[in-house]
């Protein structure tokens, strides 16, 4: 598998992994309705344009695209992780840890050492993920997905330690 930054040519497969994983992953936490034509209209609004300069956006490939990561490095609470998803047929296979793991090398690089995302209290496949990479989470609060509240967690790394070694549990 390799990872790498990802290029314009990506972002019909971004548009299309990101689309279906909202699909598989918010299906009862979302409306139905919202996941149909709604969603996928927002994701090719989102995905039609490289992101601006200061977003760290890669890649997992093996001939074709198996997921990806977006992280905004400008925001003023540190390296949000926008977006980390996975193509259905490839979830639990190391592809969202070996993304996981290029972000933190990156912003290390980038003598940044915090990380933080904001997690559907519902999901709790991600919540086990991310707390297996060692993020904390916070309190539950009332978030909003494209005029939909839904009940979130931020989670919070200071430090990649446990990203580049995580627990073997989950």
């Amino acid at each position: 598998m390799k990872i790498r930054a990802a290029t314009r040519d990506d972002l019909p497969a971004i548009r299309d992994i990101h689309v279906l994983s909202w699909r598989a992953s918010y299906a009862g936490m979302l409306p139905d309705d919202f996941l149909g034509a709604p969603l996928e209209a927002a994701m090719t609004d989102r995905w039609g344009q490289m992101p601006e300069n200061d977003v760290l956006l890669l890649v997992a490939e093996e001939g074709d695209l198996l997921g990806f990561a977006c992280v905004r490095c400008d925001n003023a609470h540190g390296p949000l992780l926008d977006n980390l998803h996975v193509a259905g047929d490839v979830q639990g296979q190391g592809v969202g840890l070996h993304l996981m793991q290029a972000l933190a090398k990156r912003l290390t690089g980038m003598r940044k050492t915090t990380l933080w995302l904001e997690v559907l209290e519902a999901n709790t496949a991600a919540r086990r993920f991310y707390d297996r990479l060692g993020g904390v989470e916070g309190p539950v609060f009332q978030d909003d997905l494209f005029g939909n509240p839904v009940p979130a967690r931020k989670v919070i790394w200071n430090g990649f330690e446990k990203i580049f070694m995580p627990d073997e549990k989950s």
